[in-house]
């Protein structure tokens, strides 16, 4: 129960998408295997922290797409179905370029785990790389209505609406949504301001703008 109480934690801070909580998680994740080394999802969290670091805190891909790949095939060992080491994994081949492992491990990790949104946001990031923009916003949006309160998806779903289909009413509902949710939260502010500068209103654009980076 301790280390499940340590796994909660870790995906408390995890889901706060800053390189302050990243490292809070990576401490609750480690102290969750360090009770458990069997506990596959732990190794999963700790994976994506790692994965995550490049964008969130500037760290070297390098570094931590190694460590998280090794994390991510642990916990394979430990569970071959588990649908959110799968995602995991995919994430990082997306990382490297290697398309057709990323898009067969994100259906893989659909197919074994169809109500996992980080799955569906992640393979909705995949599939607007490549340039399949409807396919795109129909993942994110599963992920959405999976996770209706992750701020993260909320992010990713305006900045669809943006950036795919050019829909700037929906766009501004959805940023504005997410700024409800957590005022503080930066990419939040980021992508509404985005969107005021595209209506033209570029007071209010670096307004918010200022508020991201503040927020950091």
């Amino acid at each position: 129960s301790d280390a499940y109480l340590l796994y909660r934690m870790g995906n408390y801070f995890y889901r706060q998408n800053t390189k302050e909580a990243f490292e809070k998680s990576i401490d609750s994740f480690d102290q969750a295997i360090t009770l458990d080394p069997n506990y596959a999802l732990a190794y999963v969290g700790l994976a994506d922290c790692y994965s995550l670091l490049i964008e969130y805190a500037g760290a070297s891909g390098s570094d931590t797409i190694p460590k998280s790949m090794a994390l991510t095939e642990r916990a394979l060992q430990l569970d071959p179905s588990l649908g959110e080491a799968h995602a995991t994994l995919a994430w990082n081949y997306n990382f490297l370029w290697q398309w057709e492992r990323a898009e067969s491990e994100f259906k893989r990790a659909i197919e074994l785990s169809p109500n996992y949104p980080t799955a569906h946001q992640w393979y909705s990031l995949f599939l607007r790389d490549v340039g399949r923009f409807d396919e795109s916003m129909f993942e994110v949006k599963r992920a959405q209505e999976l996770d209706p309160l992750s701020l993260i998806i909320g992010q990713t779903v305006a900045q669809g609406y943006l950036l795919l289909k050019g829909d700037i009413v929906r766009a501004l509902e959805e940023a504005k949504r997410v700024v409800d949710l957590d005022p503080n939260y930066p990419r939040g502010l980021e992508v509404l301001g985005w969107v005021y500068l595209k209506q033209g209103r570029n007071s209010e654009a670096i307004a918010e703008l200022q508020k991201a980076v503040a927020a950091g």
